[in-house]
């Protein structure tokens, strides 16, 4: 009865061959219960493409959250079908996805324009070769941020009075915004400065988070939870975030679940997980 979902005679022989690998993966029962669902999978593919799509295909148009949850059938393809999975490919689509998703958060439509042309910005031959999509990612967050400061305070465009409120907040995000001060002098001459009273206390206390940081990531990695104590060194650390209480933060697993969506006075924060953090 399934079969007759798929109108492609390669996508009904292949959920055939998927149903019978099934039962001897994991028994009988258990394929029972799961094989309906996981129609849906070839459901999508069969009316997006004309044969199976390679793993490139299925990353650059279900992104890599379909294929979580396409883990039997992918896992099927791979075994039996030959499917290469490239985790340097998957990396790529995800940071790619998630700098879309920086855009698309932007509330107005000038202030997303910025944002794409800084992106080319970073992109661009000259930077490129310095500028991995996580960094790009990571600069486009920042940017984001104030770019968003400056429209709440009624500003189209970044200022150096909006640039000063958001690292009264966030004096971490000093260093990934420089490229984005300079990218707006030098494209819209404009002439915004960074307050220099507050440089040295910005190492200082990233130098502190950083120590508090490794310490952390030690435990986690004996073994230790670490996560009640994780999310305020992070925010200190990633975000310049300081003060922060338990109390008065929520947390939610990102998509992808390489990390937290952390929530605090109204603004969100992406910060990795203990295992996938990166110490610079």
């Amino acid at each position: 009865m399934n079969v007759q979902a798929l109108s492609r005679d390669v996508f009904r022989e292949a959920y055939s061959e998927y149903g019978k690998w099934l039962i001897e993966k994991i028994g009988p029962k258990r394929a029972a219960l799961l094989i309906n669902r996981h129609l849906k999978s070839f459901v999508e593919m069969n009316a997006q493409w004309l044969v199976l799509p390679t793993y490139q295909q299925l990353l650059e148009v279900k992104g890599a959250l379909w294929i979580r949850r396409a883990q039997l059938p992918m896992q099927w393809m791979i075994e039996e079908r030959g499917m290469h999975v490239d985790e340097a490919l998957k990396e790529d689509v995800t940071e790619t996805h998630r700098i879309e998703a920086i855009v698309a958060s932007m509330s107005s439509e000038d202030g997303q324009k910025l944002l794409r042309r800084y992106r080319v910005h970073l992109e661009s031959k000259p930077n490129k070769r310095a500028n991995s999509l996580r960094s790009v990612r990571m600069g486009m967050r920042s940017a984001a941020n104030l770019v968003l400061a400056s429209e709440a305070a009624g500003r189209p465009m970044p200022s150096s009075e909006s640039l000063r409120s958001l690292l009264a907040e966030t004096p971490g995000v000093a260093a990934s915004l420089a490229s984005f001060i300079s990218f707006l002098n030098a494209s819209y001459q404009l002439s915004i400065v960074f307050p220099k009273d507050n440089r040295d206390a910005i190492k200082l206390r990233r130098k502190r988070a950083e120590l508090v940081l490794k310490v952390l990531m030690g435990e986690a990695a004996s073994g230790v939870d670490v996560l009640d104590r994780w999310p305020a060194a992070a925010l200190g650390y990633f975000h310049g975030v300081t003060k922060v209480s338990k109390k008065g933060i929520a947390l939610t697993n990102d998509p992808e679940k390489n990390g937290l969506v952390v929530t605090l006075k109204g603004k969100e924060y992406w910060i990795p997980l203990p295992s996938t953090a990166q110490i610079e």
